[in-house]
This record gives C-alpha cells, structure tokens and sequence, in this order.
C-alpha cells in the first residue's frame, strides 16, 4: 500500500500547476543569447567548456545536429546541439544540458542530458533578412527567410551552391536537402537555418518545402525531368536478378511511393509493361529524405549500386521535385504468393521496389517477429500452415523449404501494423 500512495503522491505533484520535474526545477537556465552573444577572439563564444541547460523549440534537425531556438526569436536566440542518435524532431520544446564548444565556427553544446517537455509546437517565425545580413554572427542557427534571390553557381561536388540578392552572396548547404539549382535561377524565397563552418556563413534549408523556386531558367531544358538525360527504372532493374548498370552514372524520375528513414522507393510513372523488369527502385540517402509520397521527383547523378541483392541509387548529385511525372501514378500491381519449395527471389525479383496488393491470403499470421538483429519489427504471413515457432524472437520452419512460404510484412516505412 505504501509504494501505491507514493506513486499516486508523485502524479498528484507532477500535475499541479507550475511543476515541471524536481530534475527542471533545479536548474539554473541560461538564456541562449547570453552564451552566443559573449564571444572572446574571433566568434568564439566566451561559455567554451561552460556547462549549461538551455530551453527552447528544435527548429532543424540535420542527423546527429540539431538547432534549438528561443520561441522569442531575434539576434543571438539559437544554438546547435550535437549528439548521436537522439530523438529529437522539429516542434519539440527541449530542454538541453551540456559542455558549450566550437566546433569549425560553430557554437554548439555537447549535451549530457536531453529532457524532450513537449511536441508539436509552433516554430518561431522565420527572420526576414537579406542575404548580407544573415551572413552574420548574431544570426548562427536562427531560422530565417531571403526573398528575392537568384543562383548564381550550380552545386559543387559537395552539393553546395550559391545565391545572390541586391545585398551580395551566400552558400547554400546541402545539410538538409539535395537541390538541383541551376545558375540563372529565381528564387521566391528561401527558409533555411543560419550555418557557420569553415570561415563562411551559409544557409541550410530543411526539406525541399523550404525553396521556393520558379521554372528553372532557359537553357537548363524543360519538360520531363526538365530536359535530363534520364533513364527509365525499367532499364536500372532490367529483366534479370542483377542490374545491368552497376556502378553506372544515371539520372532517374519517378514518383515517390515510400519514404523511410534513411531513404525512399521511387517508381517510373508509367512503366513498360514488361513483366521481367521491375518500375521501381529505392533511393538511398543515409537520412531522412526531404521528399514525400506523390511526390515527382528528379534524382540526378546517382550510382547505381547492387545492396544485398536489392538494387539502390546512391550517392545522388541532387534530388529535386520536378515535373513530367505522368497523372495519375503508378497504381498497386497485384502480388503473387509466397510458395513452398520455390524461390522467393524468382517470384519477387520483378516486383522489386514496387508499390504492390496482396489481394487475398490463405494462411496464418505468425509475429511478430524480427529476422535480423537490427531492424524493424515485422510479421510473418504464412502461407501454408508450416507448424511454425519463434524460438528467440525468429520465424522458425522446422522442414526444408519451408521458410520459403513466408511473406513478411514491415513497418519500416511507417505503417502501423495490425
């Protein structure tokens, strides 16, 4: 009885109004503008070594980087946190606790603690700014928005290029998104987070939702893929188990069927109607794509790239939202069933990448259950009745060619399984 009243004594405190957490309620916050705005030589922030706790909305998240700023916004109101593996998204009020460094000009903290307070909130509202101004220290990390801008140098191998306005230049970073910026080009407006690395300042838009652009210019082609050399997904997969361009340059369009966490299924909009070769393909980023479903999308420069058997793009030069995407889509290909003593990979290897139904199945769900170590959880559809087990968590068939009657279904690109 005494361990329940002090649970029901823990709620009763957390609920009352104006407390936040005895680990909140004892520390000391430091207002983000003091640390970025006390600088020592150069832009070095005078907090370097300092431990401290800051507060604030994540307005970016970049991998392992990620920005915080003060719902208040203005000058010196942001800073970068950099950890592995966190668990932060944009709209997460956060409350950090860390070493300050600089790491290449940038200020960030190196936190030991990371409390996530709420989600889903409002950004601040972006800072208008021109490009001479935001190319600027007060302005590191904070979100911000130019207008009026038009590239001036394509992106490098680095997948960095540049823009201009009335007030000068700046770089744009490829941190959060690839674009196929051409020179000549106008840009509306550009959202981006103010980076600092290297000696320069530059701009690191979030997803492709943060450029708006027009038509690109004339000479860069119009049309399908906006006058790329392309080549269809049915000629990367071909008729085989294999590529026939591995290790090939291409451009490739389609449209976005899936996105997961580290990259997204892309699959021609009209195919070829050949039953052999598979009309999609899956584009490996590495992160987490800025591209949605129904999305037309432009992938240039990317290797084609056998993964495990399963084809890949990777490595893209830019991947950009683009036109000439045939309406309305690819629609779902039905699905043939998984057959004892057949191989899968005969039945499956032209569907690879695809966006398929399963019309009707006959069997039992087995899960769920994981095949590898690291991965999604997924269940097993079993065909046939094949006395399956989970010894360790793992599909098991006790009989030859039994696992061959399996189908597995995954969440990996955010489905909610049943």
């Amino acid at each position: 009885m005494r361990r329940i009243c002090t649970l029901l004594l823990t709620l009763a405190l957390l609920c009352t109004p104006g407390w936040s957490g005895a680990s909140r309620a004892q520390e000391t916050i430091t207002p983000i503008a003091h640390i970025q705005s006390s600088v020592t030589a150069g832009d070095d922030s005078a907090f370097v070594g300092q431990t401290v706790t800051v507060q604030g909305i994540v307005t970016g998240v970049y991998g392992s980087l990620f920005f915080v700023q003060e719902a208040a916004g203005g000058l010196w109101s942001a800073i970068a946190v950099y950890q592995r593996g966190h668990r932060v998204a944009e709209g997460d009020a956060v409350q950090v606790t860390g070493v300050v460094a600089e790491y290449y000009d940038l200020t960030q903290i190196e936190p030991t603690a990371i409390e996530i307070l709420s989600s889903a909130n409002p950004l601040p509202a972006p800072v208008e700014l021109t490009a001479k101004e935001a190319a600027s220290e007060e302005w590191e990390g904070v979100l911000v928005r130019l207008s009026g801008l038009a590239v001036t140098v394509a992106p490098d191998s680095h997948g960095e290029w540049r823009v201009k306005d009335t007030s000068g230049g700046l770089l744009v970073d490829d941190k959060g998104v690839a674009y196929d910026a051409q020179p000549g080009q106008e840009i509306v407006t550009l959202t981006a987070l103010v980076d600092h690395a290297f000696g320069s300042y530059r701009l690191i838009p979030r997803s492709l939702d943060d450029i708006e652009a027009l038509t690109p210019s004339p000479g860069t082609g119009e049309g399908r893929g906006g006058g790329a050399d392309l080549t269809p997904i049915y000629e990367i997969q071909g008729d085989g188990l294999k590529t026939p361009l591995a290790g090939e340059d291409v451009n490739a369009l389609g449209i976005v069927i899936g996105v997961g966490p580290a990259g997204f299924y892309l699959q021609d909009p009209t195919g070829d109607d050949n039953p052999a070769s598979s009309d999609g393909i899956y584009v490996y980023q590495g992160r987490k794509p800025s591209v949605a479903v129904g999305d037309c999308v432009l992938v240039r420069h990317a290797a084609v790239n056998e993964f495990y058997a399963k084809t890949e793009l990777n490595e893209a030069g830019s991947i950009s939202r683009a036109e000439g995407c045939a309406a309305p889509g690819p629609e779902a290909s039905p699905a043939p069933l998984a057959q004892r003593n057949r191989d899968p990979v005969e039945i499956f290897e032209p569907l690879e990448g695809m966006l398929v139904s399963v019309e009707s199945l006959t069997g039992v769900v087995q899960g769920p259950t994981k095949r590898f170590r690291s991965g999604d959880v997924e269940i097993a559809l079993v065909v046939e009745r094949l006395a399956p087990y989970l010894p360790g968590g793992r599909v098991y068939q006790d009989r030859a060619g039994d696992a061959q009657g399996l189908i597995f279904l995954s969440g990996a690109l955010g489905a909610e399984l049943p």
